[in-house]
């Protein structure tokens, strides 16, 4: 894909993502909802002949300073899906052996009023804990995760989730969480890795 083709595409997925948030909290008139329908039925026919190949590959194993162009499409924190959240995967400045994420989580995330659902947090929290095991070379499956939610996660403020590969014994590889917002720590989490066997 053409540099000026991803940068548009990026900008497409950012405005998709917009009205995504206005949706999750749309009260309006039937006229209003109706033409708004009747635009984006429009908008689907026209982008249906373009969906046939991605263009970009579903893994990108030279993502750089940026883990999270490791999985453009991923639904956690892919920048081409346009319902994930944006997570902005680096390596801390002070330990490169860790990684953080800062976000603000919009309405689209909702669970109790005014809170990030548990099941959101605790996606953002896998996808984290597996970039931190890719970016020390144990990447490998999911086996367990363990969240401990001790307050609730709002809306609209600053989240910064920081994850580090805490042990590694033969293939099971354990990663470790947390996230804070204003330096109240909301959640930690655990999580089981089982690392790829390599090919023989």
């Amino acid at each position: 894909m053409q540099p000026e083709n991803l940068t548009a595409l990026n900008h497409y997925i950012a405005t998709l993502r917009q009205t995504l948030e206005l949706s999750a909290n749309l009260n309006a008139d039937t006229e209003t909802l109706n033409a708004a329908a009747q635009q984006l039925q429009q908008l689907n026919q026209q982008l249906q002949p373009h969906t046939e190949q991605k263009p970009l590959p579903q893994f990108n194993i030279n993502y750089g300073d940026r883990l999270s162009s490791i999985l453009p499409y991923s639904p956690i924190s892919g920048a081409l899906n346009p319902i994930a959240p944006p997570l902005d995967v680096m390596r801390d400045e002070e330990d490169s052996t860790r990684l953080t994420a800062t976000l603000t989580l919009g309405r689209i995330y909702e669970g109790p009023p005014e809170l990030v659902h548990g099941s959101v947090v605790a996606a953002i929290y896998d996808q984290i804990m597996a970039f931190s095991a890719v970016d020390q070379k144990v990447a490998g499956f999911t086996a367990n995760l363990s969240v401990d939610y001790l307050a609730g996660t709002p809306l609209f403020a600053p989240l910064t989730f920081t994850s580090w590969v805490d042990s590694v014994n033969g293939k099971k590889v354990i990663v470790k969480a947390e996230c804070h917002s204003s330096g109240t720590l909301l959640t930690r989490c655990t999580g089981l890795f089982i690392a790829f066997q390599p090919e023989s």
